[in-house]
């Protein structure tokens, strides 16, 4: 059961986000409709409050006490790889030498995760191990320790990780969950948000390259709609060109390709001349016939049937397309390419990892080792594999050869790892990404004007102060 601040909580989520577009519309004439309702995403106070990692010799628990001990694990994970994860945590109980046995929760979605969290933390049936973004970590230890630090687990010389499977993390994302010296996590899982192109559809439009910048994206996204226009089929004369996403990474790729720092001295910050570009570039995509809004909540079928010449799109949604150019008897070659850029290449990754709540040492300790159980490649290679999400190490570029044959796709995202950044480990992330998302709707589903995007952007600031407020 929640308690008064729970359901507090809970209730804020869905009401702030309303304010947001209140705000906006009646600050800003021409706004016309009011905003959807939030997505999952649990307000917090900005305020971290610094756990100080406790200094030990070495982690000292009596082994003998782990024998039977009873841990469980929550995951956001659903479909094939939560079968994956079932999979591994009945490999895991059956063989380690310690009779330590997993028990797996698993809602169905980081949202349902939080909301399922936030409950379990009322009660003390809360889980020993969670599978979350490092800005939900953060967001957890503001008031009190509620995650564990692992840096005395990562560096025991009884119970830690040895130095190869260390090195054979990417250090982007390793470094990711370690914020001012303390371990928030070990990486489970990162994906991407990358851009599908249909090359074939393009050569026939006349180009021979996939756009680099943003003038080139414009340039093709507006002849695909200008082709459309032209065949005897009046119904898909508003296609053609990029099919919208509001989605937070979507949004805050487009954002890095114009430069626009995600922070600002180390705090959140959307009022950037750099955001005013992006907003209006994409609006004017909008007002020119060159981007479209979808019906549908997934774009395959628009992409496979040539109704968009390109459409931004999650690792994890590969497979998925390539089955819609099946049905759709489609011979078109597409690829995967970085967003557009007025600077040097890149892609923005997300993902959550595996962290420890605070709990009796014998927990903790029975906890870790099954996290570094699933820190080996062979472990973490299987997720990679059933999720078409990027290689934490470098030895799985090569360890995932069967996924690079049957999703050639795949592998031209892994190539991009070499320009991959993180989004910012911050804990009111969680708050930014609502207002980016309604920040969204507000740019392409009303009647807003370029000159008010810098009010939009400005408002932001002003609704993430809010939610601040709320949440306290």
């Amino acid at each position: 059961m929640f308690t008064s601040e729970g359901k507090k909580l809970k209730k804020n989520r869905f009401l702030v986000p309303m304010l947001f577009g209140l705000l906006f519309l009646s600050g800003c004439a021409g706004g016309t409709a009011a905003a959807p309702s939030a997505t999952s995403a649990v307000l917090t106070p900005t305020v971290v409050i610094a756990a100080t990692p406790t200094v030990t010799p070495d982690v000292d628990v009596d082994v003998q006490k782990l024998k039977g001990m009873q841990v469980t694990l929550i995951h956001p994970w659903s479909g094939e790889l939560a079968k994956l994860m079932d999979s591994l945590v009945a490999e895991f109980n059956q063989t380690n030498t310690w009779g330590i046995q997993i028990t797996v929760e698993a809602p169905g979605s980081a949202g349902s995760l939080q909301n399922s969290l936030t409950e379990d933390l009322q009660t003390s049936l809360s889980p020993e191990i969670i599978v979350a973004p490092i800005d939900e970590l953060l967001a957890l230890n503001q008031k009190k320790q509620t995650v564990a630090d692992l840096s005395p687990y990562v560096s025991s010389k009884k119970w830690g990780m040895d130095e190869t499977t260390i090195q054979n993390y990417l250090p982007v994302f390793w470094d990711q969950d370690v914020v001012n010296g303390y371990r928030y996590g070990i990486p489970a899982e990162r994906s991407a948000k990358v851009m599908l192109y249909n090359k074939t559809w393009a050569t026939e439009l006349g180009y021979t390259n996939a756009p680099v910048t943003p003038e080139e994206f414009q340039s093709q996204v507006c002849a695909a709609h200008a082709s459309l226009k032209l065949d005897s089929d009046k119904t898909n004369d508003s296609l053609g060109g990029w099919v919208i996403d509001t989605d937070t990474l979507t949004m805050t790729s487009w954002a890095t390709a114009f430069g626009t720092p995600l922070e600002t001295d180390g705090k959140l910050k959307f009022a950037t001349p750099e955001l005013d570009k992006t907003f209006t570039y994409l609006r004017t995509l909008l007002d020119m016939g060159c981007a479209w809004n979808g019906k549908e909540t997934s774009f395959y079928n628009y992409f496979a049937k040539r109704q968009t010449l390109i459409y931004s799109a999650d690792l994890q949604e590969l497979t998925n397309q390539q089955m819609a150019q099946t049905v759709a008897g489609s011979t078109d070659e597409w690829v995967v390419i970085p967003y557009p850029t007025t600077g040097k290449t890149f892609i923005l990754t997300q993902g959550p990892s595996y962290a420890m709540l605070t709990a009796s040492p014998e927990k903790q300790l029975a906890a870790w080792l099954f996290i570094r159980w699933m820190g080996s490649p062979d472990h973490y290679g299987a997720v990679v594999k059933a999720s078409n999400t990027l290689p934490l190490g470098e030895n799985l570029i090569n360890y995932s050869i069967e996924l690079e044959d049957t999703l050639p796709q795949w592998k031209e995202a892994v190539n991009l790892l070499q320009d991959s950044q993180t989004i910012p480990a911050d804990a009111n992330w969680g708050n930014a990404k609502m207002i980016w998302e309604d920040a969204a709707w507000q740019l392409f589903k009303t009647d807003v004007k370029t000159a008010q995007i810098p009010a939009l952007t400005t408002q932001m600031d002003v609704t993430l102060k809010e939610l601040e407020g709320a949440s306290q």
